[in-house]
């Protein structure tokens, strides 16, 4: 840093590993920035610390005595920096968990970038000869999720049918994808799914609420309301039968009870 009287030169140097001003060259400088430092409370010890932190920007402040020098730093595209540390960070200890994977995937997928290399990582992550390679539930939902994210549906539902029937793949997560599917608006396959589920785990309180959120989703309310009832005699606490109850009241309305 070089001081002046109203604004500072902040300078950035390839030679990380030089210690303080003794071994500058200006051949060297990657980047100059001139900032505007300003008063502050007495700090005894020269602080570094950063504010106004957001996803693409952030300041860092040296404070030292009674003055405060603002860098302020961003990046055009965080999920270039997101993406670039999931590669070391995989080629690292990291790499040896499998969640590690199926999170870099589903990065990839919730931000809708770099969706070649997420489905390179998803394709990893199920192939049991790549360790931690292992192919079950949660590894091929993981790849469908990048199949569906390409506009790939027919390869993601073939992919999920075959998922759903792992060893793995609980009732829970079967009703949760069902659930996925409603969200996407994809009825009349979220009640297959819910169906499949009750055929798998039959009169289960989960089982009965998905087929009402399956009937209800394609307009047969009156099944609906049927299982719906099944399912209030099963409710496990208070919130749920509370739950179930708003569901009911809607259908009995012939309002759709997912919205």
């Amino acid at each position: 840093m070089i001081p002046s009287e109203n604004e500072w030169t902040v300078i950035f140097s390839k030679n990380t590993t030089a210690w303080g001003s003794y071994f500058y060259r200006s051949e060297e400088d990657v980047l100059r920035v001139t900032v505007q430092p300003f008063k502050s409370a007495y700090q005894e010890w020269l602080t570094y610390t950063f504010d106004d932190r957001e996803e693409n920007r952030c300041r860092v402040l040296l404070s030292w005595e009674e003055l405060t020098i603002p860098i302020r730093i961003s990046v055009p595209d965080p999920n270039v920096v997101y993406i670039q540390k999931f590669r070391e960070e995989l080629q690292s200890f990291h790499g040896f968990r499998l969640e590690n994977w199926i999170e870099a995937v589903n990065f990839c997928v919730e931000r809708k970038t770099h969706l070649d290399l997420a489905l390179e990582w998803a394709d990893h992550a199920m192939n049991p000869m790549e360790f931690p390679g292992e192919k079950n539930f949660r590894t091929m939902q993981t790849k469908a999720g990048v199949l569906y994210a390409m506009k790939r549906e027919a390869e993601a539902d073939a992919l999920m049918a075959e998922a759903i029937r792992m060893p793995d793949a609980g009732m829970q997560a079967v009703h949760a994808f069902g659930r996925q599917l409603l969200a996407q608006k994809k009825q009349d396959k979220a009640l297959e799914i819910f169906k499949y589920n009750a055929v798998k785990f039959p009169k289960e309180f989960t089982v009965l609420v998905g087929l009402t959120r399956g009937y209800s989703g394609i307009g047969d309310y009156k099944t609906a309301l049927k299982y719906a009832r099944q399912a209030l005699a099963l409710a496990p606490d208070s919130a749920n039968k509370t739950n179930i109850e708003g569901m009911i009241s809607k259908l009995e309305a012939g309002r759709d009870c997912n919205l």
